[in-house]
């Protein structure tokens, strides 16, 4: 026997549910929409009403740029020829230090921003700040493990009264209901609470009327590094454009005034950093350019002390009239030897400042102090040293030494020194071989004065040293003086281009915009339930479900009679309940849907069964009237089928051939004496048929009788084929109303004594994956000249219904199917 619920035909999948059969389906469901639409739309325009606008405030900032010098915060610069600071930031590194936890951590100290203050009552929370802000509460050495928040009424009388204080930390909580008062009558005032000594003072900035009603406002207040983090993450700042050097910073904030101070109180707080940093490396090359100074000027007075003793000792005249003629002819060459003398020494000194150990965390002067115009490579790698150091030690103040990052500083500050004492290495003893070069041209000048005295020499040597060390003396003065003029007309490294400014409407929320989404959601969700829940049911639907599989001619559709039971109901629905009787709902004059459904498979039928009739004397046809399963409403179509034939004065006999429930009998009061009897040989046809059933002339009913214990035995005798003869010969046509195909075999033994077969599919009643069964018994004929019917379409007029009488519990064979 074929199973419906899971059959073994291939799976054979429809075309979908088309778009005309989803609009009508969704428009039966309109109620769903209207509720969706009532509680989405609903709820978006209570958090429109509930939620404080926030506002969008955005600045351009341009980051200055030289092409000349040292990255920003070499303080090797300061010791150009130009004199003075010529710094070259990287705007991508600008943009990383404004967005860095530090400067907004200051932020948050300069402006206050770890204590909240907000008007709350009614829908809508306020925040106050700024103009708005009537007072400041002060939380005077609050435990910077928890957080605090206190509630109070700011009374017309400028008295506020706290009610409420609760606080938070350390997975602890704390509430207090003492009631504490701070009168702002009094300028300052302060009171001793659960959350510490909380100070309040008038708000210089506050600008709004007097109050005519007690103000409801809440404070909280947060350790400053919790804070630190949410603000991080609302600042946005980024290049506007890549080959530009400004930088946009916006944010979005409850109140304008607050978003406006925090991006100036960003640019002022990146501005002393840069200005620190910059003094600092100021201060270092002005300590070196001290240390060698003080240095030289001993040397200088050691080189004139020595002058003076030798020309004493030897009373020695003027001997620059002596030796005035070699002189003339060696001065291009001392020139020279004063100025290779002087970079070699500045260059020894700057090697033995670099290799000192003890100036492993100090930044490095410039090789530019030496003098040398080639100086160039080692310079520039000094620069970046300079720069990698003072990274290095920001990190180290906010970690420890053994930070990873600190040590990967550390490896690549070591590899940088290493390389920076090979290029000054190199320069030095380019220097020196230049200097012995330059003594031996003036050693050979020097030859040709042989009549001078050994004396007059030897004090010329001495005198060379005074030169050199004067010169030298002269050359760290000049840069001494350009380095505090540097330091004294710094500028910052920024120029506000666009000053913090925005629409003064709100960037969130968008009233429209929340609105449309709100409403093509509302319109989503149900639309959205209704295609799953088409799509998850396997139930036969709609004629396009049965067109796809079933191939047998198709009668026509019967509308819903009745009203349609709840979801509820259905799905709580007793199994093996009681069937109702059916009702003949086909009626002379009546035009409704109903009606006309019923004339139209009547005349489908004519049409049929005259090719059948056609070249036969008998020109009676026997239909029989079945179904899959129990619940398909075959007794009610057979009922009304037959009453549309008797509108046409078509004599018709409907026989209850259901000897199983008998539901048809059951309309007509269930006789005792019915088809049983008749198979039985206790009774005539004359006996057991009701005319005019219902009053309805030209419909007569043939009851099922008495249930017998062996019903399809009964069928299959020869009294059961005789019946039929005899039916046909009085009628012109015999309706059967017959047992369901599936439980029972009794309708494949009754398809014998027929012209015709209406197979019954009820909507929501048979699985879609059972029609393929059905088509196998179309295709292979196991019914005479099968036709289909779809029963209880949703959709008819209003009065044109099938009632849910039949359920699943139809009584035959085992329960369980």
């Amino acid at each position: 026997m074929s199973q419906i619920t899971d059959t073994d035909q291939k799976d054979k999948k429809s075309k979908g549910i088309p778009f005309e059969e989803m609009l009508r389906i969704c428009l039966s469901h309109w109620k769903w929409y209207a509720i969706s639409l009532l509680i989405i739309m609903g709820f978006a325009v209570y958090k429109l009403i509930s939620t404080e606008p926030t506002y969008l405030r955005t600045a351009s900032v341009l980051i200055k740029e030289e092409s000349k010098g040292g990255q920003f915060g070499n303080m090797a610069a300061a010791l150009s020829d130009l004199g003075g600071v010529t710094p070259m930031s990287s705007v991508d590194n600008e943009l990383e230090a404004m967005k860095s936890p530090a400067v907004m951590l200051e932020v948050i100290e300069k402006l206050g921003l770890n204590t909240d203050y907000k008007q709350t009552g009614g829908l809508r929370d306020k925040t106050l700040y700024g103009n708005n802000q009537p007072f400041v509460l002060t939380f005077s050495n609050p435990d910077e493990r928890y957080s605090y928040s206190v509630t109070g009424d700011l009374g017309v009388d400028n008295k506020f009264v706290i009610n409420k204080i609760e606080s938070r930390g350390n997975g602890e909580k704390f509430k207090y209901s003492d009631i504490f008062t701070l009168d702002l009558n009094k300028g300052v005032d302060s009171v001793a609470t659960p959350a510490g000594t909380l100070v309040i003072s008038p708000n210089p900035e506050y600008k709004a009327k007097e109050l005519k009603e007690p103000m409801r406002i809440n404070i909280y207040h947060t350790p400053v590094e919790w804070r630190v983090q949410g603000y991080t993450s609302r600042l946005n700042a980024v290049l506007a454009n890549r080959k530009a050097s400004v930088i946009n910073l916006s944010f979005a904030d409850h109140s304008r005034q607050r978003a406006s101070d925090i991006i100036n109180a960003v640019i002022d707080v990146y501005n002393e950093k840069w200005i620190d940093d910059k003094n600092r490396m100021t201060d270092a090359t002005a300590e070196f350019i001290d240390q060698r100074i003080d240095i030289i000027k001993n040397e200088l007075l050691d080189v004139d002390r020595s002058i003076s003793n030798y020309k004493s000792k030897n009373s020695l005249p003027d001997l620059q009239a002596i030796v005035s003629v070699d002189l003339a002819k060696q001065s291009e060459a001392e020139k020279k030897i004063l100025e290779l003398q002087s970079q070699y020494t500045m260059a020894k000194h700057l090697q033995e400042f670099i290799s000192n150990p003890d100036n492993y965390d100090k930044v490095l002067p410039s090789m530019s102090i030496t003098g040398l115009a080639n100086s160039g490579s080692a310079n520039s790698e000094i620069l970046e040293y300079n720069t990698t150091l003072m990274e290095r030690n920001r990190l180290v103040s906010d970690n420890s030494t053994s930070n990873p990052l600190v040590k990967d500083f550390d490896r690549r500050l070591d590899g940088m020194r290493k390389a920076i004492v090979q290029s000054v290495s190199t320069q030095t003893e380019q220097l020196r071989t230049a200097l012995n070069d330059m003594v031996a041209e003036r050693n050979r000048t020097s030859g040709r004065i042989a009549n001078s005295p050994t004396q007059a020499n030897d004090l010329l040597g001495v005198e060379r040293q005074q030169k050199v060390k004067e010169a030298l003396y002269l050359y760290l003065l000049e840069k001494k003086e350009a380095n505090d003029l540097s330091k004294t007309f710094t500028a910052y490294n920024t120029r506000v281009i666009t000053p913090p400014m925005g629409d003064s409407k709100p960037v969130a929320p968008r009233g429209m915009k929340t609105l449309l989404f709100a409403f093509f959601f509302a319109m989503a969700v149900p639309t959205g339930l209704i295609f799953v829940q088409y799509n998850m049911d396997t139930m036969v639907r709609t004629k396009a479900d049965m067109d796809d599989r079933f191939k047998a001619p198709f009668l026509g559709s019967v509308p819903l009679y009745g009203k349609k039971p709840s979801r509820l109901k259905r799905l709580f629905k007793k199994k093996g309940g009681e069937d109702k009787p059916s009702d003949i709902v086909v009626k002379y004059g009546n035009g409704s849907a109903i009606n006309e459904a019923f004339r139209m498979i009547r005349s489908n039928l004519e049409l049929m069964n005259s090719r059948i009739a056609a070249g036969r004397d008998d020109k009676s046809i026997v239909t029989m009237v079945t179904s899959a399963i129990p619940g398909s409403g075959k007794t009610f179509v057979s009922l009304n089928l037959a009453a549309a034939y008797a509108l046409k004065k078509i004599k018709v006999a409907v026989v209850d051939v259901d000897l199983r429930k008998a539901t048809l009998s059951k309309s007509f009061g269930a006789p005792h004496r019915g088809v049983t009897a008749y198979l039985s040989g206790t009774a005539t046809l004359d006996d057991i048929i009701i005319k005019n059933a219902s009053g309805v002339e030209y419909l007569d009913v043939v009851p099922a009788g008495v249930i017998p214990p062996d019903p399809a035995e009964l069928i299959d005798s020869p009294r059961f084929a005789k019946l039929m003869s005899e039916l046909k010969s009085r009628y012109d046509v015999v309706l059967l109303d017959c047992p369901p195909t599936e439980p029972v075999t009794d309708s494949s033994v009754i398809t014998r004594v027929v012209d015709r077969t209406v197979y019954v599919v009820r909507v929501g009643n048979l699985k879609r994956d059972f029609l393929d069964t059905l088509q196998e018994y179309y295709e292979h004929k196991r019914y005479t000249n099968m036709t289909a019917v779809l029963n209880a379409v949703d959709g008819g007029s209003g009065k044109a219904s099938y009632g849910y009488g039949y359920g699943y519990g139809y009584g035959y064979g085992n329960k369980d199917k």
